[in-house]
């Protein structure tokens, strides 16, 4: 298991950068990091779904931390651990898939942008 850094927030913005880094765009981030997720990490249209769901709950949270809005303030030191403690293992298990099972995501798209999008198309 990760070790979680004093800070959770800062342990859930450090997981997230990976899904940013793989599937982000300027436009429409949330969405088409989520989607390429579920579809990259699950098999059934209810795997990916319920992938969909969590990845989104996470990065919703993650950007309300990042971008300052004020009902990040409002959560629990339970709720940011909590988050903090899934958006870690997704991230391991997003780029050890990537890496074994779609490696060409990685060579054959210069940037995030063109990765998520081969990813949706496909």
């Amino acid at each position: 298991m990760s070790e979680v850094k004093p800070r959770p927030e800062d342990t859930l913005i450090d997981a997230i950068v990976v899904w940013k880094n793989l599937f982000g765009t300027p436009q429409e981030s949330t969405m088409r990091i989520t989607f390429s997720m579920a579809r990259i990490l699950a098999e059934t249209a209810e795997e990916r779904r319920d992938r969909w769901n969590d990845s989104k709950s996470i990065y919703t949270l993650r950007s309300d931390i990042a971008h300052g809005n004020p009902k990040s303030e409002k959560l629990s030191p339970a709720q940011l651990n909590g988050a903090a403690q899934r958006a870690v293992p997704i991230s391991v298990e997003l780029l050890r898939t990537v890496m074994l099972s779609h490696a060409h995501l990685l060579t054959d798209h210069k940037n995030d942008a063109e990765r998520s999008a081969a990813v949706l198309l496909s």
